[in-house]
C-alpha cells in the first residue's frame, strides 16, 4: 500500500521558475511599451515645438510685403526656415521627415490669417520590435493666427519734444519720428489699417486706411507725414486722444484689433475738457475697451478703467502700456510711450 505523495523543495522551485517566466512574458512587453512610448512622446514634443516655432515665425512674417501674395510667400519662407532651425535631420534616429510648405488661410475668419503646418517623421522602435513593429509614425499639426489691426498713431509735436535727450545727441522729436516710422513697418498693407493723429496746440488727423504705404491723391503716406513733423507749441493730449478714438469709431471694426498708440513726453497743457471724462468721453471709451484696462508695470486693472489708465499715463510720462482685456471677441490696446522725461 503506497503512502501519501509529498512535494519537496525542488518541486516548489520548479513552480517558481515557471511563474517568473510567465510573468516576464507579460512584464517585458509592458516595459518595452512604456520605454518606446516615452521616446515617441519626447519625439512628438520636439517635433511639435519645431512646428510651433514655424507657424509663429510665419504669422509674424505676414506683415512683410506690399501684396497679399508677397506676405503669404514671406510667411511660408519664414516658417520653413524656423522649422529647419529647430529640427535636426536624423534626430534620435528618425527618418522620412515630411514637412510640406505651410498654408495660409485668409478667408475662414474675417480679419484673421492662420498659418497651418503639418509635420511627420518615422521614429525607430526598440523593445516593441519583438512584436514585429520596427518603426512608428509621429505626426503633428500646428497653427498660429495673426489678427489684422487698426492702428492710430497719436504723436506729440509740442515744443518740449524739440529738446535734446541726454546721452543721445538727438531731440525727443527726432527719436519719436524714427521710432514711429519703424513701428509702421510691422503692419501689413492691404490687411491692417494705419492712421495718424499729430497734435500740439491742436490736432491733425490723417484717416486710417489699408493702403497706407501708397501715396494718396496729395502724395502723402503715413510715413511721409511722420517725417514732416515739426515740433512746436503746447500739448493738447486729451483732444488728440479724443480724435484718435473718433477715428476708431469711424472705422467701426468689431473684428480688427483696435489700437491707439500715444507717444508723448509730458502732461497735457492745452486741455479742452476733463482729462478723466469730457474730451475723452469716459463712458464711451471704457465701453469700447471693455471697461477694464491693465497698466503694464503694475499689471493690475486701473481703478478708473481705460480712461484712468490713459490719463495717468499722460500725467506721469514714462514707458507704459494700457492693455484692454478681450470683450466679445475683440481686444484693444492703448499705449503710452514717453520720448523724454520732461513735460512741456
Amino acid at each position: 500500500m503506497s503512502g501519501p505523495v509529498e512535494f519537496g523543495s525542488s518541486s516548489r522551485k520548479g513552480i517558481s521558475v515557471i511563474t517568473v517566466t510567465l510573468s516576464l512574458c507579460i512584464i517585458m512587453p509592458l516595459v518595452g511599451l512604456a520605454t518606446d512610448l516615452t521616446m515617441l512622446y519626447l519625439l512628438k514634443a520636439k517635433l511639435l515645438a519645431a512646428a510651433d516655432a514655424a507657424v509663429l515665425a510665419g504669422a509674424r512674417a505676414l506683415s512683410q510685403g506690399n501684396t497679399a501674395a508677397a506676405q503669404r510667400a514671406n510667411a511660408q519662407t519664414a516658417a520653413v526656415k524656423f522649422f529647419n532651425a529647430n529640427w535636426t535631420a536624423g534626430y534620435w534616429g528618425t527618418s522620412n521627415l515630411t514637412f510640406p510648405t505651410p498654408t495660409v488661410d485668409d478667408t475662414t475668419n474675417p480679419d484673421y490669417r492662420t498659418v497651418i503646418a503639418n509635420a511627420s517623421v518615422s521614429a525607430p522602435l526598440y523593445f516593441l520590435r519583438m512584436l514585429g513593429s520596427n518603426n512608428a509614425t509621429v505626426s503633428v499639426t500646428a497653427n498660429a493666427m495673426r489678427r489684422d489691426a487698426l492702428i492710430v498713431l497719436t504723436l506729440d509735436r509740442s515744443r518740449s519734444m524739440d529738446r535734446n535727450v541726454p546721452g543721445t545727441g538727438r531731440t525727443a522729436c527726432e527719436i519719436m519720428k524714427e521710432d514711429a516710422v519703424e513701428f509702421v513697418k510691422y503692419f501689413a498693407p492691404g490687411r491692417d489699417m494705419v492712421g495718424l493723429v499729430v497734435f500740439s496746440s491742436g490736432q491733425y488727423t490723417y484717416r486710417a486706411r489699408s493702403n497706407f504705404t501708397t501715396p494718396d491723391a496729395s502724395g502723402n503716406t503715413v510715413t511721409s507725414l511722420i517725417n514732416a513733423i515739426d515740433c512746436r507749441d503746447n500739448t493738447a493730449t486729451t483732444e488728440a486722444l479724443r480724435a484718435a478714438y473718433s477715428e476708431v469709431q469711424r472705422v467701426g471694426s468689431s473684428t480688427k484689433a483696435n489700437v491707439i498708440v500715444l507717444m508723448t513726453d509730458g502732461a497735457n497743457t492745452q486741455a479742452t475738457g476733463d482729462a478723466y471724462g469730457g474730451a475723452l468721453d469716459a463712458a464711451a471709451l471704457n465701453a469700447a475697451f471693455g471697461g477694464r484696462c491693465i497698466e503694464i508695470g503694475p499689471t493690475r486693472p486701473h481703478p478708473r478703467g481705460c480712461v484712468g489708465c490713459v490719463a495717468s499715463a499722460v500725467r506721469r510720462p514714462r514707458v507704459g502700456l494700457c492693455q484692454a482685456e478681450t470683450v466679445s471677441g475683440t481686444s484693444s490696446r492703448v499705449s503710452s510711450s514717453s520720448s523724454s522725461s520732461e513735460g512741456s
